[in-house]
């Protein structure tokens, strides 16, 4: 896959994610009895929603990852030791 077709890809991802967080706000507001503020303060405020969402996620996937590895390791050896 070419690094344009992947980029493209990414900032599709990237809006798709920011619309439905403006979606999200959308509803929260009306569940609330609130008025919702204007349109770019709502699109504004999902950007920054979807990428603090990114930002966790891909700090938790990671943590997640390694504890995965360390748990495979961690029975390898345990493996070793029964023979």
């Amino acid at each position: 896959m070419s690094d344009e077709i992947k980029k493209d890809l990414k900032k599709l991802a990237l809006q798709t994610e920011a619309r439905l967080a403006e979606s999200l706000l959308k509803w929260k507001y009306r569940k609330e009895g609130k008025e919702a503020p204007e349109e770019e303060r709502v699109r504004r405020d999902s950007e920054q929603v979807a990428e603090q969402a990114n930002r966790v996620l891909s700090k938790r996937g990671k943590r997640v990852w390694d504890e995965l590895k360390k748990a495979y390791r961690q029975s390898g050896e345990r493996e070793d030791h029964e023979d």
